[in-house]
């Protein structure tokens, strides 16, 4: 499959299949100085992405990493009390009759 050529090339064998038809691509590379070779590329970023890296996904600075681990333990169990303290004020405003 992979034969080195004189020149340092590799010539490579693709194969592939769309539907019921099947081809082979034969191309020659030649790989680039200091890359690995059958890496992947990264897409470019689109505006969403750039917008979430820079502003969403950014340190907090001013909130130490084990307490915003324990904040993130914690709000579940914040938001179950709210709700159910909702719910509860619901139930007595409609029971008030």
């Amino acid at each position: 499959m992979d034969k080195p050529t004189p020149c340092g090339k590799k010539e490579r064998e693709l194969t592939y299949q769309t539907g019921w038809k099947k081809g082979v691509i034969h191309c020659k590379e030649k790989p680039a100085a200091g890359l690995q070779t059958g890496g992947r590329v990264r897409p470019p970023d689109s505006r969403l992405e750039a917008f979430l890296r820079s502003w969403v996904w950014r340190p907090l600075p001013w909130i130490p990493a084990g307490r915003i681990l324990l904040l993130l333990w914690i709000l579940p169990a914040v938001c179950l009390i709210l709700f159910g303290a909702l719910a509860c004020a619901l139930l007595m405003s409609f029971n008030t009759t």
